[in-house]
């Protein structure tokens, strides 16, 4: 079942991206 490792990978990137967008519209958060 390679279905989890898919979603953790996903999850990963949109982490990611989010962490990107918020460190560069809001500022430094952590």
């Amino acid at each position: 079942m390679h279905i989890i490792f898919h979603l953790c990978l996903i999850v990963t990137l949109l982490a990611t991206s989010i962490d990107c967008q918020g460190a560069r519209g809001g500022g430094s958060r952590g």
